[in-house]
């Protein structure tokens, strides 16, 4: 395979070669964390080391959100 690739799954396509590389996910805020788990299973797929995710806020509406958060 070269260095072009293309891997679509779903709502995400993967459109380099990944494989090997350490890569962040940036997203504005964590509601259920679906769309970010779907991105780096998509990627994790394509070959991606490892996969770490940032959020700017994350919704109260979240059961992981502690209730001191809530508040």
């Amino acid at each position: 395979m070269g260095s072009e690739m293309c891997i679509r799954d779903r709502a995400f396509t993967v459109q380099k070669n990944v494989k090997g590389e350490n890569i962040v996910l940036i997203d504005d805020i964590y509601t259920t964390g679906s769309t970010l788990d779907e991105a780096a299973r998509v990627l994790k797929k394509a070959g991606a080391e490892n996969v770490y995710f940032l959020t700017v806020s994350m919704s109260s509406e979240n059961e992981n959100v502690p209730k001191i958060l809530k508040h």
